[in-house]
């Protein structure tokens, strides 16, 4: 039935920006709208002209802050989320939505925060990246994005880790632990 109701969606700019949606709702982490628009490449007011009624009811904005007139994103429910995620679209998409979501999130919004933290710490969403090239392409820009963050080096090296390349899953890890001492742990060091 979901499957349906997405390949039911006769506009495909509003079926990417249902999947984009899905991505990340699925972790129960919303997308701005505005992040949103910076993914599909258009305006604020474009997308939401574009998508609003083959959309409706199916993807969910709801105001975060009603003082800057912030909105966001989310589907119906974060298991209809991952449902969409995980049968709709092709496998060359979802990376492009993956690469894209990681480098257009604004880490000065708490709900884009929120969205970046799931993206690194998911190992079956960076799994599904299908090459080790396009993996470390993900977490190089999440350095980018993030480079005081210890743990966005230490998913980075988990991900080396799974990949077999345990010497540049060390060399991650060192360089996470020679950033900011006070910053680091014992899971680090383990």
């Amino acid at each position: 039935i979901l499957e349906n109701e997405y390949r039911g969606i006769n506009d495909e700019f509003s079926k990417r920006l249902y999947l984009d949606v899905a991505c990340i709702y699925q972790y129960e982490a919303y997308l701005r709208d505005a992040t949103l628009a910076a993914i599909l490449g258009t305006t604020i007011s474009d997308m939401y002209t574009q998508t609003k009624h083959a959309t409706d009811g199916v993807v969910i904005f709801e105001c975060i802050d009603e003082i800057n007139n912030v909105y966001a994103a989310r589907t119906r429910h974060r298991t209809i989320a991952r449902i969409v995620w995980e049968r709709c679209g092709d496998q060359t998409q979802k990376e492009e939505i993956l690469q894209m979501l990681i480098s257009v999130v604004n880490l000065n919004y708490r709900v884009d925060a929120k969205a970046f933290e799931q993206l690194i710490r998911n190992d079956h969403l960076i799994d599904s990246i299908r090459t080790l090239d396009g993996k470390c392409k993900f977490f190089e820009m999440a350095c980018k994005k993030d480079p005081h963050s210890p743990y966005v080096k230490q998913h980075y090296a988990r991900m080396l880790l799974r990949a077999d390349k345990p010497e540049l899953a060390l060399g991650q890890i060192e360089q996470a632990l020679s950033q900011e001492p006070a910053k680091t742990s014992i899971v680090l060091f383990h």
